[in-house]
């Protein structure tokens, strides 16, 4: 879901829902993967450890007003707009419910 207001300032958020299943975790240690019975990957079968199952995500972009069509310095020398034009402020949030926080 995208909302813009105005044209320097966006919203956006959404959900993903995954399901991932693997043979071999990934435990990110230095000797890669590690398989207890080579001869029977099924008892391996299980969900991934690192995809989360559930994911809110959203994130918000405010353009600063400065550059080209925008109210401040709009028609400036091409160094300025190199040096001024385009900046933003960015934020992004996820929260995955199946993480346990701790902490404040």
């Amino acid at each position: 879901m995208a909302k813009n207001y105005g044209k320097n300032l966006t919203f956006n958020s959404g959900f993903t829902w995954a399901k991932d299943l693997t043979d071999a975790q990934d435990t990110s240690n230095a000797y890669g993967q590690t398989i207890a019975d080579q001869f029977d990957r099924r008892a391996e079968y299980a969900n991934n450890q690192i995809t989360p199952a559930r994911r809110f995500y959203g994130y918000t972009v405010y353009q600063l007003p400065f550059g080209t069509g925008q109210r401040y310095l709009p028609s400036s020398s091409k160094f300025l707009q190199a040096l001024f034009g385009g900046p933003d402020v960015r934020r992004i949030e996820q929260v995955r419910p199946d993480e346990r926080r701790v902490g404040p």
